[in-house]
């Protein structure tokens, strides 16, 4: 995997038939996926890592990764390509950190969509017209379009329905999660023509159950059936928020799910909300 410059950056990026190679990026946190650049060929199956295989169109691929440095505007405890709009970063650095890492994965002709998140369930069919739309997911039929979202723990999930040429993006932390950010991200999908059973999702760096302790008054108020997901050791409590993803996504009829088992809380290339508060900073990267 690719271990570079801050910033939660996840690219998945030129895919070409048959033996020429898969080129693709794992970077800090933000997360993008394309149309093209996913769909382009039909993926039939996926497994991301370096010397490990992918199946297209029946035929067994090598993935290859290949490294890059990207370096960013962003200073101090934004170093450096923080890509989070909610973040108190320097503005102009944000915008400037969105065009190295838009010019790295596609060619300027692209339009970058990445949304004004807040923890919601709220999904939205990308437009053009507004590069930052409210909400925590987006889904595009519009291959000129590249969707973004930006994480410091939660899970950035992608979704692609390779035969019917529909992709999407979630931003999911455990709100989102509790109030059906999958769920929507999935039925705003169909709208636009996938088919659930050819809809593959991906889940990708995020904070894992090890390190993520809970209190016993946030599992109460959960329901039911995601309060199994709780587990308790010495008398802590700690969460498993990936596996409660993957319940939902199991339970919204997607069963083609790769995750990247990447834990931002203890690997430093990753920020981390968690972690900014134990070392007591006033903000975190994205």
């Amino acid at each position: 995997h690719l271990e570079v410059a801050k910033t939660n950056l996840y690219f998945l990026e030129k895919i070409f038939i048959m033996l020429k190679k898969i080129f693709i990026l794992l970077e800090k946190n933000l997360y993008f996926v394309g149309k093209k650049s996913l769909l382009q060929f039909g993926w039939v199956g996926l497994s991301v890592g370096v010397g490990k295989s992918l199946t297209l169109r029946g035929e067994s691929l090598t993935l290859r990764c290949e490294s890059a440095t990207l370096r960013g505007e962003s200073q101090g405890i934004y170093e450096s390509l923080n890509c989070g709009i909610r973040s108190s970063d320097n503005k102009k650095n944000i915008e400037m950190n969105l065009q190295i890492a838009k010019k790295r994965l596609h060619n300027n002709n692209k339009i970058l969509i990445t949304p004004d998140q807040h923890h919601s369930n709220k999904c939205l069919i990308a437009t053009a017209s507004n590069p930052h739309p409210q909400c925590d997911a987006l889904v595009t039929s519009d291959n000129s379009l590249i969707l973004g979202v930006t994480t410091a723990d939660c899970l950035p999930i992608i979704f692609y329905d390779s035969t019917n040429m529909i992709v999407g993006i979630a931003h999911a932390g455990w709100r989102g999660l509790v109030k059906g950010v999958i769920q929507n991200t999935v039925k705003k999908m169909i709208i636009l023509g996938a088919k659930k059973k050819s809809i593959k999702s991906i889940i990708g760096p995020c904070i894992r159950v090890n390190s993520y302790e809970v209190s016993e008054n946030f599992i109460k108020d959960l329901t039911i059936q995601y309060q199994k997901f709780a587990i308790r050791r010495m008398k802590r409590i700690y969460f498993d928020l990936p596996k409660l993803a993957k319940y939902i996504l199991f339970e919204s009829g997607i069963s083609n799910i790769h995750d990247t088992k990447k834990n931002t809380f203890s690997d430093k290339n990753y920020f981390s909300f968690r972690q900014s508060k134990i070392k007591k900073e006033k903000d975190y990267g994205r």
